[in-house]
C-alpha cells in the first residue's frame, strides 16, 4: 500500500502508478512524482512486451525511495485500461527481487519472492488435514467398522482424527480470510463451502440418532458419508488450486507430488473397496 508502480501496456506506453489500496479506485497515476526518464515499451516479433524506464532512488516528491541493494517487486498482467486513470483488477502476479547496485545499466538475473512463513502454515495447516488426515478417518471408518481388528477402536478414532482436523481447518482458513486480497475468488469461495461442511460433518457425528432410530439413523448415516466424501474432494480440488495461487504457487514439482499421492489415493480405496465386496461375499 502507498507503493510506486509502472505500466507497459500493448501500445505501448509506460506509465507511473501509486497503489494507494487494494481495489480499482486506488490505483491511481502518479508518474510526475515517480520522476521516471527515458521510458519506452515495446512488443517483439514473438509478442513478448518489454518496457523499460529511469527512476531515481529518493524522488524529490518524497515519492517512496528504493534501495540501492536488494529490492523486491511485484508484475502483474491485466486487461488494457479503459482510460489513463483506471486499471482494471490484473489476472495473474508474479514476484521477485533484483539487486539494483549489481545492475550497471545491463540485465540482472530475477529470483522469486519466497513463500512467507504465514502463508506456508496456512497451506499446512488446510492441505494436511483435507490430504491426510480426514481421509484416513473415512477410510477407517468405511473399511474396518464392524471388523474383528476394530470393533470398538473404530469410532474413537474417527471421532478423534476429524476433531482434530476441523480445528487446524478453521485455523487455516481464519488465517487466509485475514490476510487474503480476495483475488482468488475460485480458492476462496470452494473454501469458504468445505469448511463449513467439515464443522457440519464434526457436529452431526455429536448429534448422531441412536441405532435403534430406524429410518432417522439410515438417512443420517448416508448423509453424513456422502457428505464427507463430497467435502474431501472439493477440499482437494481447491488444495490445487490454492498451490496455483499467485500469492503460493508451489512450483510443478509439488504440484506432481500432490497429484501422484491423490492417485495412490485412489488406488487404495479401489483395492479396499474390492476386498471390502470379498469380505462380504464370503460373509454371505
Amino acid at each position: 500500500m502507498g507503493s510506486p508502480a509502472e505500466r507497459g501496456q500493448g501500445c505501448p506506453t509506460v506509465s507511473g502508478y501509486r497503489l494507494n489500496a487494494r481495489n480499482t479506485a486506488g490505483v491511481v497515476p502518479d508518474g510526475d512524482r515517480l520522476g521516471l526518464t527515458d521510458a519506452a515499451a515495446e512488443v517483439a516479433p514473438d509478442g513478448t512486451l518489454s518496457a523499460v524506464f529511469t527512476r531515481p532512488y529518493a524522488p524529490p516528491s518524497g515519492s517512496p525511495a528504493l534501495s540501492a541493494g536488494q529490492t523486491d517487486f511485484i508484475w502483474a498482467i491485466g486487461a488494457a485500461p479503459s482510460s489513463a486513470s483506471t486499471l482494471q483488477r490484473h489476472s495473474f502476479r508474479e514476484g521477485g527481487s533484483v539487486d539494483l547496485s549489481a545492475t550497471n545499466g545491463g540485465g540482472v538475473r530475477v529470483g522469486r519472492l519466497p513463500v512467507g512463513a504465514y502463508w506456508i502454515s496456512h497451506a499446512v495447516l488446510l492441505s494436511v488435514p483435507w490430504l491426510i488426515l480426514i481421509p484416513s478417518a473415512i477410510l477407517f471408518a468405511r473399511y474396518f467398522k464392524g471388523t474383528a481388528e476394530a470393533t470398538t477402536a473404530w469410532f474413537p478414532f474417527h471421532h478423534a482424527v476429524n476433531t482434530v482436523a476441523v480445528v487446524a481447518i478453521l485455523v487455516g482458513w481464519i488465517m487466509g480470510l485475514v490476510r487474503g486480497d480476495r483475488s482468488e475468488m475460485r480458492h476462496l469461495v470452494l473454501g469458504c463451502v468445505v469448511v463449513p461442511l467439515a464443522v457440519a460433518q464434526v457436529a452431526a457425528g455429536v448429534a448422531r440418532p441412536a441405532k435403534d432410530a430406524g429410518s432417522r439413523r439410515s438417512l443420517w448415516y448416508a448423509a453424513h458419508s456422502w457428505a464427507g466424501r463430497a467435502a474431501v474432494v472439493l477440499a482437494v480440488a481447491n488444495v490445487f488450486l490454492g498451490m496455483a495461487t499467485a500469492r503460493v504457487d508451489a512450483g510443478t514439482g509439488w504440484k506432481a507430488a500432490v497429484g501422484a499421492y491423490v492417485g495412490a489415493l485412489g488406488l487404495l480405496v479401489v483395492l479396499l473397496e474390492a476386498w471390502k465386496w470379498k469380505s462380504q461375499r464370503r460373509q454371505d
